[in-house]
């Protein structure tokens, strides 16, 4: 318990800068935009992960941390050239959702991001992370093991997330 506590503090000081998961936390999606001026950073420790987004080197404009059961994540289907998973944070009215993607096709295994942000079903804007500049835990990403270990199974066909029975 008190780990988490520590993480909470970490993400949310203010002025303290954010780049890397805090100590003993998992790398889910990480990447920067518009040139390396800002970044996103999303991490998994135990049953929490956390989202971070704001200035390169700076403190983050918004920080966010949820129960892994309460992060919608969409796994990739098994099919199709890409693989692909994201994940959305909820924040009141606004959805933030982080997604990855590799060409399998492609002869560069360059990984592909971006950052959508929400409010109610109207995307506001969407983020493409910079080319070079994604970083994950690799596939799957281990939200998925840490959504199934509290109970939630995947239903490939509804492509929706429920309790197990």
């Amino acid at each position: 318990m008190r780990f988490k506590i520590v993480v909470a503090i970490g993400l949310c000081m203010p002025g303290q800068a954010f780049a890397d998961c805090p100590s003993g936390s998992e790398l889910l999606i990480s990447c920067t935009f518009r040139d390396g001026a800002k970044t996103v950073t999303t991490c998994l420790s135990d049953d929490q992960a956390s989202y971070a987004y704001g200035p390169t080197g700076g403190a983050a404009e918004l920080s966010l941390i949820r129960s892994v059961r309460d992060v919608d994540m969409q796994p990739w289907n098994g099919w199709g050239r890409w693989i692909s998973e994201g994940f959305t944070f909820q924040n009141g009215a606004y959805s933030y959702t982080v997604r990855y993607a590799i060409d399998k096709l492609a002869e560069d295994t360059m990984i592909e991001g971006d950052l959508w942000v929400s409010k109610g079903e109207s995307t506001l804007v969407e983020l493409i992370c910079d080319a070079g500049s994604v970083n994950t835990s690799g596939y799957p990403l281990p939200l998925f093991d840490a959504k199934t270990a509290l109970g939630q199974n995947w239903n490939m066909d509804e492509f929706e997330w429920s309790d197990a029975e």
